[in-house]
């Protein structure tokens, strides 16, 4: 691999781990502004959201509220860079995602994360994700592509933290 391989190599990485410090917060203005604007993000049943506005109205309701920064704790690894060019990349990544609350028993979900990244201004953006859960401490481990609903455990947290979850 040349330097500039590497370069980009590490600019996705801090992409992916600067997204999650930005969702744990919540700091959703600087998290939306991690994607291109014509993006897509899939998380099965929390939404499939297209462009700037539906991200932020989508990680604004699945956040905590912003006087209770780190209800949430995502955390990636192992993530494998490919069909790395100039201007795109694709890659993945595992979560191992966790609900900070008083409960005494852990509550949070693993899965993992499919990215394509583009290079837009000279700064790599997601351009689509899409998540896959793989285990639910709500459903325990999760057959086929789909959590079948949103976690309780984490609504409850929610709940708790003064966050009020939307209606559908």
């Amino acid at each position: 691999m040349d330097p500039a391989e590497l370069t980009d190599i590490f600019e996705i990485q801090q992409l992916r781990s600067t997204y999650s410090r930005c969702l744990d917060r919540p700091d959703v203005d600087a998290l939306v502004e991690l994607f291109t604007t014509d993006a897509e993000c899939d998380f099965g049943p929390y939404g499939v959201w297209h462009g700037h506005q539906e991200l932020h109205a989508g990680f604004t309701d699945g956040s905590s509220s912003p006087d209770d920064h780190f209800l949430t704790m995502h955390v990636t690894t192992n993530h494998v860079i490919e069909n790395l060019n100039r201007l795109n990349a694709t890659g993945s990544c595992y979560l191992l995602g966790q609900m900070l609350s008083q409960h005494p028993s852990p509550t949070g979900f693993l899965g993992r994360y499919d990215d394509d990244y583009r290079k837009v201004d000279g700064h790599w953006r997601f351009s689509k994700v899409r998540m896959t859960f793989l285990w639910s401490s709500d459903s325990g481990r999760i057959e086929g592509d789909k959590l079948p609903e949103k976690q309780q455990s984490f609504l409850d947290a929610r709940a708790r933290a003064g966050a009020v979850p939307r209606s559908d």
